[in-house]
């Protein structure tokens, strides 16, 4: 007879032998799968989070926008009824409707509320000085985004808010003779004008003629250049800035221009005053590709 070894030895064996090669893929592959499943969730969580902080984001930005809006609003120094003359010293308030390939745009004069406004001015060719006013003239406006870039077949904006600060004493101190004959307007945060070969500081009463106005004498580059490229730009990504405007008789919101402007040698037009302004921004996060949206109204008094 041939001894066997006991049968619980034979299982020990087996037992200390390890895991088969079978067994080890198996396991292997488990993992895998775990680690996979855990990293797709990490993934998930992490697009979670950004979609949310550039939600978050969108959100102050347009807020902010808007907020500036309503400030410039309600600090507009002038009476919103056509025909105002240079005496009053009461400046201006001008909507453009635009067209579908080009928005709207908001010119007015305004009051600083609380803090005055302060900007940069340039008083020789190598001299800066920092300057500030209870007025500024105001300009919002939108340019395409550079390089251009569309959303759902809409092209996006930049939306500019210029700010000129507009001198209380424009004949005196500073502005005595004239501001400096080559200002640079990149670096200077003035509304002035031309007299000659000069540029010379606007007041409230110059800025109701509409050529002494930032737009007319900006010309085709309204935006800041080098070195302050983008100061100027309050919100981007915009896909509509839609201005409505009310006047006396009406009974809704709707497209139209509107301008309390006065021209030298002009009859005088008979317009109806302007009641309210209905602003609609609309922008995009290209990222999250998510849209918001905020409407400013606002009610012109004293009329």
């Amino acid at each position: 007879m041939i001894p066997t070894a006991p049968l619980h030895h034979a299982r020990r064996r087996r037992r200390d032998a390890g895991f088969s090669l079978v067994e080890v893929f198996i396991a292997m592959a488990l993992t895998l799968l775990a680690m996979a499943s855990v990293a797709t969730l990490f993934g998930m969580f992490g697009r979670t989070v950004s979609q949310s902080q550039a939600a978050v984001d969108l959100n102050a930005r347009i807020r902010t926008a808007a907020s500036q809006l309503r400030q410039d609003l309600h600090g507009v120094t002038v009476t919103t009824r056509p025909w105002v003359r240079p005496e009053a010293n009461a400046g201006y308030f001008e909507i453009v409707d635009g067209s579908p390939a080009t928005p709207d745009r908001l010119m007015a004069t305004t009051t600083a509320l609380g803090k005055p406004f302060v900007g940069p001015l340039q008083v020789t060719s190598t001299t800066m000085i920092g300057f500030e006013s209870p007025f500024a003239e105001v300009v919002w406006f939108c340019r395409p985004t550079s390089p251009a870039e569309t959303f759902a077949g809409q092209t996006l904006y930049n939306l500019y808010r210029r700010q000129l600060f507009v001198s209380a004493t424009p004949a005196a101190g500073l502005f005595a003779t004239g501001v400096w004959q080559l200002i640079n307007r990149s670096r200077t945060d003035l509304s002035c004008g031309n007299l000659g070969n000069k540029m010379v500081s606007n007041s409230l009463a110059d800025l109701s003629r509409p050529a002494n106005r930032f737009w007319a004498i900006s010309g085709a580059n309204p935006t800041l250049s080098s070195p302050r490229v983008g100061e100027d730009i309050i919100l981007g990504n915009v896909i509509t800035f839609d201005i409505k405007a009310l006047k006396a008789g009406e009974a809704a919101y709707t497209d139209q221009s509107f301008n309390t402007d006065y021209q030298d040698g002009v009859a005088p037009t008979a317009g109806a005053p302007l009641l309210g302004v209905e602003v609609r921004i609309r922008c995009v996060d290209p990222s999250s590709k998510q849209v918001r949206q905020i409407t400013v109204v606002h009610t012109f008094e004293g009329l």
